[in-house]
């Protein structure tokens, strides 16, 4: 069965504030779920995409059907949007689009824009739930990984059935793997700032430690790969990971979406 990357050329992504994505419509939740949801965190450069590829054809091989969610293209469509809105050019913006040597990437200014794209993804993978044989893989990055940062804005009922694999490599290898890169670049000051913590402390903090693969990708990635392999059968023979519900805190149980299974 054939992978699908969910977000390419979705030409009807549109501009969205954040108090518009807290009162858009939701899709029905189901309450129970059958598709596994893997997330895939990680500095840029660390071999997100590579190694959820690569999970991508072990599941297949076994059946599964297999959709793929990142955060860059929801990104780079805002970016465009506000750089050709005239607000870039104004200053402000709170993201848009930057060239390196003509490569193209974006730059972020106000971090909210962050959150707005992971709830545009949960509202993506919701109706996915319900469906068998499903795996969906969500690929992001983030500097922190608390509920506060991230986990608020995915429902609870795709936190349940949720695992996460986080490629770990440092500082000294990331930075050079999107030098290489001929799209998808990050500008250095981004590289060595915002992700200079890499977050894997924030996200042991905030998940169950028995979902969490950390995948070292300093080196070899067939090394990686070999790893990858063995947690999706982990993955294939443990159905049950999904039954334990993972509790945001009360302050963090802001937006409508969760509000609505809380009650």
């Amino acid at each position: 069965m054939a992978k699908q990357r969910v977000f390419e050329n979705q030409g009807n992504v549109q501009e969205i504030s954040g108090s518009q994505m807290l009162t858009m419509g939701w899709p029905v939740i189901p309450m129970s779920s059958s598709a596994k949801v893997m997330f895939w965190a990680g500095r840029p450069g660390s071999g997100k995409s590579t190694l959820m590829q690569e999970a991508a054809r072990q599941f297949e091989a076994r059946g599964y059907t297999v959709k793929m969610f990142d955060d860059y293209t929801f990104l780079h469509r805002q970016a465009y949007i506000q750089t050709h809105s005239g607000r870039a050019a104004m200053g402000t913006a709170p993201i848009h689009l930057t060239e390196q040597g003509g490569r193209e990437g974006f730059v972020v200014k106000d971090f909210a824009v962050l959150g707005q794209v992971l709830a545009m993804i949960n509202s993506y993978i919701i109706p996915y739930l319900a469906q068998p044989n499903v795996i969906l893989m969500v690929e992001f990055a983030r500097a922190s990984y608390l509920p506060e940062h991230v986990w608020r804005w995915f429902s609870s009922e795709v936190l349940r059935c949720a695992c996460y694999v986080f490629c770990h490599a440092g500082l000294d290898t990331c930075p050079e793997r999107v030098e290489q890169r001929q799209s998808h670049i990050v500008p250095e000051n981004i590289m060595t700032g915002y992700y200079a913590d890499d977050g894997l402390l924030s996200l042991y903090k905030s998940c169950p430690g028995e979902r969490i693969e950390v995948v070292r990708t300093n080196h070899t990635m067939s090394r990686s790969k070999e790893q990858v392999a063995r947690f999706c059968n982990h993955i294939v023979a443990r159905s049950a990971f999904k039954t334990q519900e993972i509790i945001l805190p009360e302050a963090y149980r802001e937006c409508v979406f969760v509000n609505r299974l809380a009650d």
